[in-house]
């Protein structure tokens, strides 16, 4: 398979991918490309199995024209989430379906671990499904905090105290090929949400990652924004240091039920205590919303998005108990309700970041996006 894409072919795909079964004569309406051209393209990605065509269905006068959508099988990746208690490997098709999930038994603060069980996973994955090597776009890695430098090394939380320093995407390049791309998790995160989840339908948002951090990620006219460094959507900087440790992080939710005596050890088990409404529970909502109601305001005023996405690791239950309490948008001067962005839980479901490193192997290795 040659990849990666023309640039028309990849403006094609994303027609395909935002509009499933769209009628190809419909595709003029959200592209300058021509009918011929049109046609011709998306007869080659049907031929090449990137695009699957549809029975024509009649609407009106006239020719009834194919649709077309996303075909899984025209291409998978391997998605690696280096998380702090655990790492996750997933084989995921071209529409972004996990076709296997592994849970590694490795302590995720072992580089070398990491990478030698994640390859045999990987591996193991492919030939179980039986795919063609052909249609292998490439790698991708969630890894947890900032960027360091462009070649992929990441300031780390402490859990991942080992990866700190490490360029991860060359570490990787040797054992699983040349294409692998790292990201941040939190922008992993909004990537998802904006192929399968609000992005369906809401091109601009702002994504908030709640994980044993709390960081985020943004997606403007579809398309996340990185930033300079790599680095956009890095919003505990904007706290100072007496605030820091009491931003929305689920570490602090785990320190804070163990100091009423729960057995709680990791973010696996947070769904079952916040239902239960376990003792310090309440107290560390009280404690973190003056934090999260800052950065609601800040990407509000900053990015003006149609919607906030809460997301991460965050389980769906806990995601809702935040919404409920964010403080509402301030009046103008004569009382009205000021415009705001729509504060939503999150439409993905399991490892958003997970997802996310697979499609963003199929940005940039199949539609050639920028990083």
């Amino acid at each position: 398979m040659s990849f990666p894409l023309s640039r028309s072919a990849a403006e094609i795909v994303e027609i395909a991918r935002r509009y499933p079964q769209l009628p190809r004569a419909d595709f003029a309406r959200h592209t300058v490309l021509s009918q011929q051209s049109i046609h011709r393209i998306t007869a080659d990605l049907v031929a090449r199995n990137l695009l699957a065509a549809h029975a024509p269905v009649a609407e009106g006068r006239g020719k009834p024209s194919p649709g077309v959508s996303l075909n899984g099988a025209g291409a998978h990746a391997t998605a690696i989430s280096i998380n702090t208690g655990n790492v996750i490997v997933a084989t995921v098709d071209f529409c972004g379906a996990n076709l296997v999930t592994t849970r590694l038994d490795v302590d995720p603060n072992d580089p070398a671990a990491v990478l030698e069980e994640s390859h045999a996973a990987a591996a193991r994955q492919r030939a179980a499904h039986d795919l063609d090597d052909d249609r292998f776009a490439g790698v991708g890695v969630s890894m947890h905090g900032f960027r360091l430098s462009r070649d992929g090394a990441f300031m780390t939380p402490p859990p991942l105290s080992q990866w700190v320093d490490l360029p991860v995407s060359p570490m990787f390049k040797p054992v699983f090929g040349p294409h692998v791309f790292a990201e941040n998790n939190a922008t992993l995160g909004a990537i998802a949400e904006s192929w399968v989840g609000h992005g369906v339908t809401t091109p601009t948002f702002g994504y908030l990652s709640f994980n044993h951090g709390f960081g985020g990620g943004i997606i403007h006219n579809g398309n996340p924004i990185f930033g300079a460094n790599g680095n956009a959507g890095e919003i505990s900087t904007i706290y100072s240091q007496d605030v820091v440790e009491r931003r929305p992080r689920l570490a602090g939710l785990i320190q804070a039920l163990q100091t009423h005596g729960a057995d709680i050890q990791d973010i696996s088990q947070l769904d079952d205590a916040v239902r239960r409404d376990l003792p310090g529970l309440q107290d560390w909502l009280k404690d973190v919303m003056p934090q999260l109601d800052l950065i609601v305001r800040g990407l509000t005023a900053i990015l003006d998005p149609e919607k906030i996405v809460f997301g991460g690791e965050a389980p769906r239950v806990l995601q809702k108990k935040l919404l409920e309490r964010c403080a509402p948008r301030r009046p103008d001067r004569f009382g009205r309700t000021a415009p705001a962005p729509l504060l939503v839980p999150s439409l993905v479901k399991g490892d958003p970041a997970l997802l996310g490193a697979a499609i963003q192997v199929f940005r940039r290795r199949i539609l050639a996006k920028p990083a």
